[in-house]
């Protein structure tokens, strides 16, 4: 992936790291599977992207890193029978490790920050029903879902030279 952009472009400025799948279950009823497959797609997944976009970035003068997490990583969230332990888990680590890599590669020009997603009409969310789907609205301070264009919107201020003095930080949406 690195190398066809860099191929393509020249140089390789920007990584929105925005991947998420569910993990069902609560700490005490979860399979085993649904915790790795969280972990291996939602958290190393958002690493092996960094480890090999943060050197071609360095060789090009810096660059932004945009990490999307979740409002459920940081507050939990349970609705009826389904808890998110998996998936909140796994988005919480995009959040160390965003604080994490920012700090080592600063000095460098790379600027990386962790995009916080409150609750978005999401496929994944609507098949939770309008119930569970209410309830996540109301957990919300505005009380409403954001869209797919809210979300993208905070990431290109992030990425672009506007937010040039910003890393390391947890922006919440």
């Amino acid at each position: 992936m690195v190398e066809v952009a860099v191929s393509r472009y020249g140089r390789l400025d920007i990584l929105c790291n925005n991947v998420g799948i569910g993990g069902p279950g609560t700490v005490t009823n979860l399979k085993e599977s649904a915790w790795d497959d969280a972990i291996d797609v939602n958290l190393k997944g958002t690493m092996w992207c960094c480890r090999y976009v943060i050197p071609r970035m360095i060789e090009s003068g810096g660059g932004s890193i945009v990490n999307v997490s979740t409002l459920v990583a940081i507050r939990g969230l349970h609705c009826g029978e389904v808890g998110f332990t998996p998936y909140s888990a796994s988005k919480a680590g995009i959040t160390g490790l965003s604080l994490a890599v920012a700090a080592d590669y600063a000095v460098d020009g790379t600027r990386i920050n962790d995009l916080i997603v409150g609750a978005v009409h999401t496929p994944l969310l609507a098949r939770l029903g309008e119930e569970a789907l209410e309830h996540i609205r109301q957990s919300v301070p505005m009380k409403i879902e954001g869209t797919g264009w809210d979300v993208g919107w905070a990431a290109v201020y992030l990425a672009s030279d506007e937010s040039r003095w910003v890393t390391g930080a947890s922006h919440s949406g």
